[in-house]
């Protein structure tokens, strides 16, 4: 996969510049500073952690459907069903290149809020955790889809489970529940990077544990869907 990831690694640079990618990742978190700058310094400090995690879910969620829709309506997939390139480097680039966007309006956004303390080690790792799950969801589900409304309707399902750990979060369920869910280790891994409380050992484990777990799985059947859906427009991948 190595000899396919580095072109299709500069080819969805050229993409994410192209279609405007970069400047919505970059406007979205320019909005969420400023909104963090215009509230008050201890308020910021509670909001920060669930913003962080709604930023991450928005280039996740709204992104890749973006991206594979207008390859669809360009022609591009079926350019790529003709090519040598594999699926899983395909899907590899794609969510590497998100979660480095991501990671750097995250970076942005901490910045501009300033909390009390910041610990680079879970703030990033909670990021990468967040977003790379997220991402393949939104492939998988984007693989089958062929319009926006579709697309956004298919992710209701996803997104309920993903609302768990801001509940849980907020004191709106008991902490249990939010473990229902893959991204709550995440977020608390977020919440500790910007000053919050760091989870004890177990919790710390389960946080970088059960988003991996999860993302292998969700890996194997976003390089499959992937794979079908270059088949079906001529391709042999």
């Amino acid at each position: 996969m190595s000899a396919d990831l580095v072109p299709l690694l500069r080819l969805e640079a050229r993409l994410l510049v192209r279609h405007g990618i970069v400047a919505a990742v970059a406007v979205v978190a320019a909005t969420w500073s400023g909104l963090l700058a215009a509230v008050p310094a201890g308020l910021r400090t509670d909001l920060l952690a669930p913003v962080l995690y709604l930023d991450a879910g928005i280039v996740g969620l709204l992104f890749v459907g973006g991206l594979v829709l207008l390859e669809r309506s360009h022609g591009s997939l079926e350019a790529l069903a003709v090519s040598p390139v594999r699926p899983a480097a395909y899907v590899a680039a794609r969510v590497g290149w998100l979660t480095v966007l991501a990671l750097a309006a995250s970076l942005v956004i901490v910045a501009v809020a300033r909390p009390p303390a910041i610990a680079p080690a879970p703030l990033v790792t909670g990021v990468a955790l967040l977003c790379v799950p997220v991402l393949l969801v939104a492939l998988v589900v984007a693989t089958r889809t062929t319009t926006v409304t579709d697309y956004l309707f298919r992710l209701q399902v996803p997104l309920l489970p993903a609302a768990l750990p801001l509940a849980a979060l907020a004191g709106w369920v008991p902490d249990a529940v939010g473990w229902l869910s893959p991204t709550h280790g995440p977020l608390l891994l977020l919440q500790a990077g910007v000053g919050g409380p760091p989870p004890g050992p177990v919790a710390t484990t389960a946080a970088v544990v059960v988003p991996i777990v999860t993302a292998v799985g969700l890996a194997r059947i976003a390089v499959r869907r992937t794979a079908e859906d270059l088949w079906r427009r001529g391709g042999q991948p």
